[in-house]
């Protein structure tokens, strides 16, 4: 058994691996001492399975330490969470939304979904992603950096209603369109104001994008952020539908809990390829719509 990222660990199975109750840490150079009970509050986390008990590990260095193949940089936040289950960042605002950026890879990397909501505090209003707790770190790297999130409308709570999304997400700016269907989670954000035309007709473009975070056509591919291309062509405001983006690249209908996509026009993945987010035809099983507010 091998702890990728880490070093000089070997495992022959069936032997005892005892720890003392003070453990040095050498992670990327930088020396943190703990308590093990520290280490093991989390089970599920890196550190609950590599001081488990169940594989040895060797020490990799003359001092006892053990050494973590990661920048130390923000590990005191790390460790700060395991011991008291909170975590306290500085006061700044635009520095905070870097930092929180920073320390969300890195508490994914150590496995601890719970750091993870905590600092994906945009989103703790989300019940889409609850238990996604990977897709948070994803979200954050693609908003605007400074970009903290208000929940307007979740259609399972506010109902499948065109009229009630308009009713409580127009005129409120810049918002963040999370979709599930089935084990598809896809969206866009829109940088202007959603509106109840009733003609219909696209918000300009600039600055929108659309995104996968899991898709039903490849359930292998990963999370994916599409720019918008043409800039006359952004969101898509009609009163008789939901939030809806581009030439047919996403359309939801939510009085009938549906929705359809073509091959992207207006939209495009780094790659430059055209591709579909979703199924042509899909449900709607739930979606959420967030105000970004900077």
């Amino acid at each position: 058994f091998q702890f990728f990222g880490s070093a000089f660990m070997t495992c022959k199975e069936g032997d005892e691996a005892p720890f003392p109750k003070c453990i040095t840490l050498n992670v990327g150079g930088q020396r943190f001492c703990t308590s093990l009970q520290t280490l093991q509050a989390d089970p599920s986390s890196f550190f609950g399975a590599m001081f488990s008990g169940r594989v040895p590990i060797e020490t990799s260095s003359d001092d006892g330490s053990y050494f973590i193949d990661r920048d130390g940089t923000h590990f005191r936040y790390i460790l700060n969470y395991l011991r008291t289950g909170k975590i306290i960042l500085p006061r700044d605002i635009t520095e905070d939304d870097v930092l929180v950026r920073e320390i969300s890879e890195e508490a994914e990397y150590y496995q601890l979904p719970g750091l993870l909501r905590a600092l994906s505090s945009s989103f703790m209003e989300s019940s889409i992603l609850e238990h996604l707790s990977s897709c948070y770190t994803t979200l954050l790297k693609w908003l605007p950096l400074g970009t903290h999130c208000h929940l307007l409308y979740r259609a399972s709570r506010d109902g499948f209603s065109n009229r009630k999304f308009h009713e409580l997400c127009d005129g409120k700016g810049a918002t963040y369109t999370l979709i599930r269907s089935g084990v598809s989670l896809f969206g866009g954000y829109n940088p202007c104001s959603w509106k109840s035309e009733r003609v219909g007709g696209h918000s300009s473009g600039v600055g929108a994008f659309l995104f996968v975070l899991a898709s039903s056509l490849n359930s292998l591919a990963p999370p994916s952020k599409f720019n918008n291309i043409t800039p006359n062509y952004g969101a898509f405001n009609l009163a008789n539908y939901g939030p809806s983006f581009g030439e047919n690249d996403i359309f939801v209908n939510l009085d009938e809990h549906s929705g359809h996509t073509d091959r992207l026009q207006n939209f495009r993945n780094e790659s430059g390829s055209p591709d579909r987010l979703a199924g042509q035809l899909f449900n709607v099983d739930d979606i959420e719509v967030f105000e970004c507010c900077r």
